[in-house]
C-alpha cells in the first residue's frame, strides 16, 4: 500500500459497476420498450406501472415527426432508465400476451388451410381427433369447394369460408 492507496480496494470498485457495452445494451432494450409502450392504446399505457413523467414523453412521442420522435425515444429511455423498467417489461409482456396468442392461433389455422386445400388428408384426421367440435364432413367438403375454385381460377371464397369454419370451431 501506498500513498493510501489500496489496489483491492479499486478492483472491487469496477466488479461492482456494470461495463459501458452493458450499460448501452441495456438502455438500446429501455429505447425498444419506450417503442412498445408507444405503440399501446391509451387505456393500455394507464394499465402500466409507469410514472407520470415517463408517460407523458411516452404519450409526447406518438405526435412527433421521425428526428423529433428519436430525440423523445433517448429522452422516456433516460426518464425510464431511473424508474423499475424490468417490471414495467413484465407488466408489458402480460399485456401483450393474449394478442400474441390470438397472432399464433390465426397463423396455425392459416397452416391448415393451406396443407389441407393442398391435399393433406392427415392433418384432417388430426384435427377432428384433437378438436371434437369440427366435423370432418363439412371440412371435406370445404376443402373441395377451395380446390375446384383454387383449378378454375375463381376467387377464394371457398377457402375463406374453410378458414371461418376451423377459426371459429377451434375457439369452441
Amino acid at each position: 500500500m501506498q500513498d493510501g492507496y489500496d489496489e483491492d480496494e479499486d478492483d472491487s470498485e469496477n466488479l461492482a459497476r456494470p461495463s459501458k457495452s452493458a450499460m448501452k445494451r441495456e438502455f438500446v432494450h429501455i429505447q425498444g420498450l419506450v417503442r412498445r409502450l408507444a405503440a399501446l392504446s391509451d387505456s393500455q399505457l394507464a394499465a402500466l406501472p409507469l410514472e407520470e413523467d415517463a408517460r407523458e414523453a411516452v404519450q409526447a412521442l406518438r405526435r412527433m415527426k421521425r428526428q423529433a420522435m428519436e430525440r423523445q425515444v433517448r429522452y422516456a429511455s433516460g426518464l425510464l432508465a431511473r424508474s423499475d423498467h424490468v417490471a414495467l417489461a413484465a407488466a408489458l409482456d402480460l399485456l401483450e400476451r393474449p394478442q400474441r396468442t390470438a397472432v399464433r392461433a390465426f397463423h396455425e389455422v392459416e397452416a391448415w388451410r393451406a396443407r389441407l386445400i393442398a391435399g393433406d388428408r392427415e392433418l384432417l384426421g388430426e384435427i377432428v381427433a384433437r378438436y371434437p367440435a369440427m366435423e370432418s364432413a363439412v371440412i371435406a367438403g370445404l376443402v373441395e369447394d377451395a380446390q375446384r375454385e383454387a383449378g378454375r381460377g375463381h376467387p377464394a371464397r371457398a377457402a375463406r369460408a374453410l378458414f371461418r369454419y376451423l377459426a371459429q370451431r377451434r375457439d369452441v
